[in-house]
């Protein structure tokens, strides 16, 4: 699960093997984050009309509460980035990648319903 304090941009270059002082792929794998956070945003997920700009924004700033009950956001926008930015050549390996993507987006879902029927209880 990621930290709040933790940029976005810097964590999935990270994970994706690019040291955080080489700039010269940010503008791609912001391309890969921000549609990845555009498919969160359509599940529910995050600000709505969410945008990484730079290292600067937080995945506190994606999502303003909640964080710690979405592990594996991280995950899911690094799998993401991966597949677009530098994919596997091997197509094993992308299908594997693409089902963790899509079991991702199913536990997201089912736990952004399970949030939204808790906070209508409440009510």
């Amino acid at each position: 699960m990621p930290n709040g304090d933790t940029s976005i941009l810097i964590s999935t270059k990270k994970m994706l093997g690019i040291p955080q002082e080489d700039i010269s792929f940010d503008l791609d794998v912001l391309a890969y984050i921000n549609a990845a956070c555009m498919s969160l945003n359509m599940l529910g997920i995050g600000v709505d009309g969410f945008y990484v700009a730079d290292s600067e924004t937080t995945w506190s700033d994606f999502m303003e509460e909640n964080l710690d009950k979405f592990g594996g956001l991280d995950t899911y926008l690094y799998y993401k980035a991966r597949l677009g930015f530098d994919p596997p050549t091997n197509s094993f390996t992308i299908d594997a990648m693409t089902k963790v993507i899509e079991e991702l987006e199913y536990k997201f879902r089912l736990q952004k319903q399970l949030l939204d029927s808790t906070s209508e209880q409440e009510v």
